[in-house]
């Protein structure tokens, strides 16, 4: 019945994503390559029962508990029933966040001496732009351009899918949508 919870519920759809531009990011490896490439969460919800499991999700929690000291997220511990209920998927480590849409400009990429780009068009499956966007960064690949025709739909960038499948990667290499 908790109104944060139900609205936690409500970020699986790409429409309430895009209105109040915040995703969910969660697992111990998507949350510390959050974390590390300075995509602060607003909000971090913890299950200390299942981040006890796991000496990596204990030391991402300790990250989080420092930012919520010094303000920079709140942080909402809660019980594993609850953790359920708002985790899109299993497997988590107990570690969600929420963190903000960033936008990555082509015009900074491009000043980038030789650029080298991987542009994707119409890409449909999350999964398979998390693939491109980590084969992306093994390859050395500068930014990832991903282009969507008005006519075809195509992935939503910021889809927690996209998150888990490229590991973390979308947080440290750019991604332009156009």
């Amino acid at each position: 019945q908790n109104k944060r919870v139900k609205r936690l519920g409500r970020r699986n759809s790409r429409r309430t994503r895009d209105a109040e531009r915040l995703t969910v990011v969660e697992g111990v490896r998507e949350c510390e390559r959050a974390i590390e490439a300075s995509h602060l969460p607003v909000e971090a919800y913890v299950c200390a029962e299942l981040v006890a499991q796991s000496a990596e999700a204990e030391a991402v929690f300790a990250k989080l508990q420092a930012l919520a000291a010094t303000e920079k997220t709140q942080l909402f511990e809660v019980t594993t029933a609850v953790f359920e209920k708002i985790a899109y998927r299993g497997q988590t480590g107990g570690l969600l966040l929420i963190v903000p849409y960033w936008d990555e400009p082509l015009a900074q990429v491009l000043t980038t001496e030789r650029p080298f780009l991987a542009v994707v068009e119409n890409a449909q499956k999350p999964g398979n732009l998390g693939a491109i966007l980590r084969t992306a960064d093994g390859a050395g690949v500068t930014a990832v351009v991903s282009c969507r025709s008005p006519r075809h739909p195509s992935t939503d960038l910021f889809t927690p899918n996209v998150v888990r499948a490229s590991l973390g990667t979308i947080f440290h290499k750019p991604v332009i949508s156009t």
